[in-house]
């Protein structure tokens, strides 16, 4: 009998493996640019910057792009370590 694996299932146990594994990137949201898309390649970029793996970095955009728009907010929180402070950066 074989088990039919769900693809977002699979991710999120690897994004929650990699937050485990490597931690939460200083990457403040308060102030970044609130489309969904910006949003989650900043935190890919953030995850890249903190050591992150290539594979765990997938496994976060594969679950965030998963929902709706507060679902991409709330995954981007999860892998941040300090969300809502203000980000200054101009580039965010």
């Amino acid at each position: 009998m074989s088990l039919v694996r769900d693809p977002q299932i699979e991710a999120a146990l690897m994004l929650r493996k990699g937050i485990e594994q490597y931690g939460k990137v200083d990457l403040p949201l308060v102030g970044a640019d609130g489309n969904a898309h910006s949003l989650i390649w900043a935190v890919y970029a953030a995850l890249g910057r903190g050591g992150w793996p290539k594979k765990f970095r997938n496994a976060f955009s594969a679950v965030a792009y998963s929902g709706d728009y507060n679902h991409v907010l709330r995954t981007c929180m999860s892998v941040s370590a300090n969300p809502f402070e203000e980000n200054n950066d101009e580039k965010a």
